[in-house]
């Protein structure tokens, strides 16, 4: 059993090899082109733990076939979402909507399976489906700021240092406060629009610059374009 990360990211697998108290080396492996990251690996060598995680549903093409494990205990259900997250996905912020986005990318139905988990814990998620690959592939993601606050606090309550330093810190570095405002505001400018006032007319009552009407009219002329189809 092996875990690869890139380079930046290695301390993780030291901590791993103590938790597993693991005496086999961390190696590394050069990027082949420039577009990649350098690699750092460790194998687990132990029948026992390749055996057990066999006979609970892993196996060799996890990456299309793995499903989700409902027989983890309750108190490790946000564990498992905070290790699939780091592994597969990301926080990111959109600067042009002051607006974030939460996702993790996978097989169509392990992504389903996380969007139902997460509505069981009244967190709510999408799932878009991909035709990127030859195999069913889709993306469980959240926009609402109420929900991305809820899954930080899922993944990252009770738990020590056991995750990617750098994806928590761009949860960290969300200024929610500023991008609730933005979004109240971002309503208002809706009903403006849909009332029949210019751009330039709406930037002078709420005092914002034409390019902040702008980019938020094109976002809604896009979520009224979708709604029609």
């Amino acid at each position: 059993m092996s875990f690869e990360i890139q380079e930046r990211d290695a301390y993780i697998l030291e901590k791993i090899n103590v938790i597993m108290k693991n005496t086999r080396p961390i190696y590394f492996r050069k990027k082949r082109k420039e577009s990649q990251q350098n690699q750092k690996k460790i194998d687990i060598i132990s029948d026992k733990i390749c055996n057990d995680l066999i006979n609970l549903g892993m196996n060799f093409r996890k990456t299309w076939d793995l499903r989700y494990p409902d027989f983890i205990d309750k108190e490790f259900q946000g564990d498992f979402i905070r290790g699939f997250f780091d592994g597969d996905g990301c926080i990111c912020k959109n600067k042009k909507i002051n607006n974030a986005m939460w996702y993790i990318c996978g097989n169509l139905q392990m992504v389903i399976d996380i969007k139902n988990h997460l509505f069981r814990q009244g967190i709510e998620a999408t799932v878009y489906e991909s035709d990127r690959y030859s195999q069913p592939f889709g993306i469980v993601y959240i926009t609402n700021l109420k929900n991305i606050k809820k899954i930080y606090n899922y993944m990252y309550d009770n738990v020590d240092d056991l995750f990617l330093t750098r994806k928590k810190e761009k949860f960290l570095q969300l200024d929610f406060k500023k991008m609730e405002y933005f979004n109240v505001k971002r309503d208002i400018v809706e009903i403006l629009y849909l009332a029949g006032e210019t751009t330039s007319e709406i930037a002078k009552r709420l005092k914002y610059t034409y390019a902040e009407v702008h980019n938020a009219i094109k976002s809604i002329e896009n979520k009224i374009k979708k709604a029609q189809l």
